[in-house]
């Protein structure tokens, strides 16, 4: 008779949400600013192309050939900023993983930005892939959608931790997960619960009566930021929890 083996289980989600709460001790404002403050830097080109558009039309109201090629430049030096703008906000969420992954207090951000390049393109490929497999599931049905997202939820960690990327990252989150997909499956709707309810929170107070949606949306925002260290963490943990228990795979 073959002997059976018994399945490891998960960490507890308990220890998991006490290790995830604990990151903010030692980065929770590093990793909040890595995904703030590069992205409002690389906006102030934007920033100042507009502003300078505005004070052309302001000045001069009415249109001749100089300001119609003037609009022009401007207009192709925006696409530039945006394109920019675009690259960097990307890079900077890359680096606040490398962050978490890292732990470090002494790990910069300026040595995570820089790192986060190295994972780039690798990186935009799986969420590429992700989102496109992903959305045949849900044009199928919504069920095989859900199945399809979860099993393809660690990608992004696959990239940064084991520097797989394309397929390969896909593959092995599958392989990950595979065994355990209702217990990701589980902690990712109990993270996703906890998420909505302080999102919600703010539309108690805040509501079309007493202020303006701009408001609304800023503190929301705020909370989006906030929660930013805790749901990577969050993934992170999970993430390597599985990897202790399915093995490491050899990065490429």
């Amino acid at each position: 008779m073959e002997k059976q083996t018994t399945k490891k289980p998960m960490m507890p989600i308990g220890k998991l949400l006490s290790k995830s709460f604990g990151i903010y001790e030692t980065l929770g404002w590093k990793i909040i600013g890595m995904v703030i403050l590069p992205g409002l830097v690389a906006a102030i080109p934007l920033i100042l192309i507009i502003v300078f558009y505005a004070l052309i039309r302001a000045l001069n109201p009415d249109p001749s050939s100089i300001l119609t090629i003037s609009y022009i430049v401007l207009g192709l030096l925006g696409i530039v900023a945006t394109i920019f703008f675009l690259i960097v906000s990307f890079l900077a969420n890359i680096g606040a993983m490398l962050l978490v992954r890292e732990n470090k207090p002494n790990f910069k951000m300026m040595e995570a930005l820089k790192m986060s390049k190295k994972y780039g393109w690798k990186f935009l490929g799986v969420v590429l892939l992700t989102t496109l497999f992903v959305l045949l599931g849900f044009v199928v049905l919504i069920i095989p959608g859900i199945i399809i997202a979860t099993y393809l939820s660690f990608v992004s960690w696959v990239v940064v931790n084991e520097n797989l990327g394309g397929m390969a990252a896909l593959k092995r989150s599958k392989e990950l997960i595979k065994g355990y997909w209702w217990s990701v499956f589980g902690r990712q709707l109990l993270v996703g619960v906890v998420i909505w309810i302080v999102f919600a929170i703010p539309a108690l107070f805040i509501t079309a009566e007493t202020t303006s949606e701009d408001v609304y949306d800023l503190v929301t925002q705020i909370a989006s930021w906030a929660l930013t260290p805790f749901s990577l963490a969050f993934a992170y943990y999970m993430y390597k929890d599985l990897l202790k228990i399915k093995g490491s795979a050899k990065s490429k």
